[in-house]
């Protein structure tokens, strides 16, 4: 049932997505999109720290809406500027685009380190803005460019290689800006500091990204933000490969935004975990999606194999049902260290959970992506990551109201869980519809 477990050529290279490290035409790359994602998360972290921990000490304003103002302010340029980001890179050559980007990157890192010393929460919002749009710009570029540089059966191990290494940056970023904020100007200064030589560094490794010539030079660039969003999502979504690829993509971002916000909240309330535990239950996603990242090509043999799909929809499906029984059980019984052969308490089950969902996710989401860079046009490349990009933030947005809503209607957080991954599981397999290979072999399974 699953094309992933169809018997290959005997003949057919198996080799380690780990190669790639060793290639110009992909090291560069994955450098500089580390390095932007480290500062970015450095960044975002500080922020979140300072409104919850700096801003209180001086005024007795609630901040739990401004940590969603901080992270509304980020999604913000992904609407209004992707489809003008996507123009200008299937227009011009992106590597002269990328390290552009990276010049202002090094501007904004030295303001928001200032904007830190001197604790200005607005200007730090503005410095966030400008963040955002800088990463807004460089999504359609780093997504385009996979194709451009690799061959079709490297592009699973590419996207494996990116996701890990994002998700790397993601624990990292954490880690540094909540350490290096503090109550001293000194560490606004070593933060301030760590910035710029991230900045420099992600600079310097966009410096040897190899030219990659414009997809359509001839294109005319429509500068309404508006229209040109609009008209990238029409041209996108009507396409039913095209559209449902990236529908089933934006709804991974949709289970990450959904199950973000509810790890904490179940992670509290139903198994009585501390502030650190959580943000450990947090780091078991992370390191969950790394894990899934690095082994979906060996699990593919370096195809693009959609039938991944089907095995993450199944993980996810047990997980959920998983997740729910456990938070039935400890929300009556406030207990839970009994498990079919073995002994292991709520908090550990839920840490292994996390772990196995994060894999699911990446397993579900990787192939995606190398689908969809391979079958668009190459003239039209960068205009449709930009507009995933677009329905992406537009996903998370959804999530949050969705989950917002629940919680409205007094919603228990494992029953949120389930629904979650049941949603999960219903929207894919209808889209099985427009893609067969999705849950069966059929001659496009595989590139």
């Amino acid at each position: 049932m699953f094309t992933t477990l169809r018997n290959r050529s005997p003949n057919q290279k198996d080799m380690s997505q780990l190669r790639l490290l060793a290639k110009r035409r992909f090291v560069p790359l994955f450098a500089t999109q580390f390095f932007g994602a480290l500062n970015d998360n450095v960044f975002r972290f500080a922020i979140i720290v300072f409104v919850t921990f700096k801003i209180p000490e001086s005024t007795a304003v609630d901040t739990k809406p401004l940590v969603a103002v901080t992270t509304a302010i980020f999604i913000l340029p992904f609407f209004l500027i992707s489809g003008i980001a996507g123009q200008i890179a299937d227009k011009y050559e992106k590597s002269r685009i990328v390290r552009t980007l990276k010049n202002i990157e090094i501007i904004l890192a030295l303001l928001a380190g200032i904007g830190f010393y001197f604790q200005s929460f607005p200007a730090l919002l503005i410095i966030l803005f400008l963040m955002g749009t800088q990463s807004t710009f460089f999504g359609p570029i780093k997504y385009s460019l996979l194709p451009q540089h690799l061959n079709a059966d490297d592009l699973t191990g590419a996207n494996g290689l990116i996701q890990a290494g994002t998700y790397a940056a993601i624990i990292i970023g954490g880690f540094l800006g909540g350490m290096m904020i503090g109550t001293s100007q000194e560490k606004d200064l070593n933060l301030l500091i760590a910035m710029c030589i991230i900045a420099c560094a992600g600079r310097f490794s966009a410096h040897f990204i190899p030219g990659a010539a414009a997809n359509a030079a001839d294109l005319k660039i429509t500068l309404n933000p508006l229209v040109s969003g609009w008209n990238l999502i029409q041209t996108n979504l009507v396409r039913n490969e095209t559209g449902t690829i990236i529908i089933l993509i934006s709804l991974f971002w949709f289970m990450g935004s959904a199950y973000f916000t509810l790890i904490p909240i179940y992670g509290k309330e139903l198994l009585d975990a501390t502030a650190a535990n959580v943000s450990l239950l947090t780091l078991a996603l992370a390191i969950g999606v790394g894990i899934g990242s690095v082994i979906c090509e060996k699990i593919s043999r370096q195809t693009i194999d959609l039938g991944l799909v089907s095995i993450a929809i199944t993980l996810i499906s047990i997980v959920s049902i998983e997740v729910y029984l456990l938070g039935e059980r400890s929300s009556i019984t406030q207990q839970c260290n009994t498990f079919p052969f073995f002994v292991i308490q709520c908090f550990d089950r839920f840490f292994i959970d996390m772990i196995v969902l994060g894999v699911a996710g990446a397993l579900y989401v990787i192939p995606l992506y190398a689908a969809l860079q391979n079958r668009i046009d190459r003239t039209h490349r960068a205009r449709t990551m930009a507009a995933l990009n677009i329905m992406n933030a537009f996903f998370m947005v959804v999530s949050s109201l969705f989950t917002i809503a629940l919680f409205h209607f007094e919603i228990e957080t494992h029953y949120i869980f389930a629904s979650v991954g049941i949603l999960n599981g219903v929207v894919t397999l209808y889209a099985s519809l427009y893609i067969p290979e999705i849950i069966w072999k059929n001659k496009k399974a595989s590139y």
